[in-house]
């Protein structure tokens, strides 16, 4: 998708910053923070994103393996 404008961030009028995310659809609701202090901190203002993480499930891992032989 598009990326909002955040330079300069007093009057942001350039799409110059960019949050990637692989694979596609990971990254979504992009938005630029413009708080009164982001605008100061910097010339350009923080990009925020939420980020879809979908955990595969993992092959179980005795305690044995963990430590390189069977338990006494």
């Amino acid at each position: 998708g598009a990326s909002p404008r955040s330079f300069p961030s007093r009057r942001p009028i350039f799409a110059l910053d960019r949050i990637l995310g692989w694979p596609g659809g990971l990254i979504s609701h992009l938005a630029v923070h413009t708080s009164s202090l982001a605008r100061v901190a910097s010339d350009h203002l923080p990009l925020t994103a939420q980020v879809q993480i979908k955990l595969q499930p993992k092959e179980r891992v005795e305690p044995a393996c963990l430590f390189g032989g069977p338990q006494a």
